[in-house]
């Protein structure tokens, strides 16, 4: 029943075509040709257009790909790195003072459970430089710090801490 609807709706169709003047077969085969060229204009242009796109964003997706990869290189570096040897409370209070007051940095080391508690003052970038040096000897890290900067000179309090272990 179904293909016989079709055949009647062909044949309906073809009699609707035949009944019009050739005028206007000639206007509906041009406005068809017309439909189907500005559908081809509109797709080349959109298709002109996401190829823009794709030149501007391609590249950038691949330099955040190759960060992502360099981090977790990175990371599974540093994994593969034994932790620092935790030393003894009065070991470890003696090195923290002897390397600050190596880099003209005076200060008080008071230990807690986790980590220390720093006062000092110096230059600010010998306070770097120690940081980062405690940081990767010792595991230590910053978890506050209220720095004073008075130009070259720095007054500071540090609290650092051992990381935890996962």
């Amino acid at each position: 029943m179904n293909a016989q609807t079709n055949i009647s709706a062909l044949a309906n169709l073809q009699s609707a075509w035949r009944n019009r003047s050739p005028r206007e077969q000639s206007l509906l085969v041009a406005g068809a040709l017309f439909l189907i060229l500005l559908g081809m204009v509109l797709t080349v242009a959109w298709g002109y257009s996401e190829r823009q796109r794709l030149l501007r964003v391609v590249p950038q997706a691949e330099a955040r790909l190759r960060q992502m990869q360099l981090a977790t290189d990175e990371r599974a570096r540093l994994q593969g790195l034994p932790l620092p040897v935790r030393l003894a409370d009065p070991a470890l209070a003696a090195a923290l003072s002897g390397g600050a007051n190596a880099r003209g940095l005076t200060l008080t080391v008071q230990l807690t459970g986790d980590g220390a508690q720093i006062k000092g003052q110096g230059a600010f970038d010998a306070l770097l430089v120690w940081l980062a040096d405690i940081q990767r000897e010792y595991a230590l890290r910053p978890v506050s710090a209220e720095i004073q900067r008075d130009g070259a000179l720095a007054r500071f309090e540090l609290r650092l801490v051992f990381p935890v272990p996962e």
